[in-house]
């Protein structure tokens, strides 16, 4: 994981899990937006 992802540490074993389960169904790459306002401004354009 990179630490950009978890900048307030560890991994929640619940989205560890939904990441392996993806990895296993053969996706290579996965967007995660946490930020909403990040979102809102990716979304908007």
């Amino acid at each position: 994981m990179l630490p950009e992802l978890t900048p307030g540490g560890g991994l929640p074993d619940w989205y560890a899990a939904c990441l392996q389960a993806l990895m296993n169904e053969g996706f290579k790459l996965v967007l995660i937006i946490s930020h909403l306002p990040l979102m809102g401004d990716l979304l908007g354009d």
